[in-house]
């Protein structure tokens, strides 16, 4: 017997074309084909098995991944709290410089701009815009028999596994 469902499936289509009808109306290669079906229909059932793994572990993969994210974040938060505290502590006693064998701290000036969006002026906004095909717009158009070059619709078999 094959191992893969591939190689089941075509010895399994083999089969059926092999399959004859008697002179006594009886059918031959019949059991071959009816063997090669349960072997198929095995397969089949440990492949959609197998998926639904695969489904369950990368479902499982992501949700670890979200709960990861969620503590890297919390941790960042953390860290930035006491980065400020840090420097509230020694800008409170004058320290602006500290170095041990471990760590460095030193301050450094930089400039940000801080505004009231209620006050300014149109011309300080950046607009976005972003294109993007209308999918949903384009299928009831070619569904409604109007001719899009550039576009078609695909009839596809997606397959699911309960």
């Amino acid at each position: 017997m094959k191992d893969t469902l591939y190689q089941i499936a075509d010895e399994y289509l083999k089969a059926f074309g092999a399959v004859t009808v008697n002179e006594q109306g009886e059918l031959e290669g019949f059991e071959l084909f009816e063997n090669l079906a349960g072997a198929l229909d095995d397969k089949i059932d440990n492949v959609c098995l197998f998926i639904k793994s695969e489904i369950d572990l990368a479902n499982d993969i992501k949700e670890r991944a979200a709960e990861m994210i969620e503590r890297a974040q919390q941790h960042a938060k953390r860290a930035e709290w006491f980065k400020n505290y840090l420097a509230n502590q020694m800008q409170a006693v004058g320290k602006t410089e500290f170095e041990s064998a471990l760590n460095q701290v030193k301050f450094r000036k930089s400039e940000s701009v801080d505004y009231d969006e209620s006050k300014l002026a149109e011309d300080w906004y950046i607009t976005k815009t972003e294109k993007r095909v209308d999918k949903v717009a384009l299928k009831k158009a070619i569904k409604a028999g109007q001719e899009v070059e550039g576009a078609w619709i695909v009839e596809k078999q997606n397959i699911q596994i309960k």
